[in-house]
């Protein structure tokens, strides 16, 4: 069972579609998005700070941690299907390659 904040429920979901039911499907579409974020918001920094309380860090350092790592490490975690670790290691590579591709204009 995936580890899920008590802040997205079912009750979300039923409400999304009462509201698109309504025609507005766009303003559902916008609360949808906004409980997405803050949902993910608080899976990530449930998942950062358990990491953090078992040694994990640097991961933004090339020489403590490769890109490459970081995408072992993604690999490894959809084949497990944890998608909140996936979602973690994405984004790390992301903002990775982000600030090199910065780095790379200079």
């Amino acid at each position: 069972m995936p580890n899920k904040p008590a802040d997205f429920t079912p009750f979300y979901l039923k409400v999304f579609h009462l509201i698109e039911e309504k025609n507005n499907n766009e303003f559902a579409n916008k609360l949808a998005d906004s409980q997405l974020q803050a949902y993910a918001n608080g899976c990530i920094s449930d998942k950062i700070k358990i990491a953090r309380k078992q040694g994990h860090s640097d991961w933004w350092k090339e020489s403590e941690t490769p890109i490459e790592c970081l995408r072992e490490l993604l690999a490894i975690h959809v084949a497990k299907g944890d998608m909140v670790d996936v979602a973690i290691f994405a984004m790390m590579i992301h903002a990775r390659e982000c600030a090199a591709y910065e780095e790379s204009r200079e």
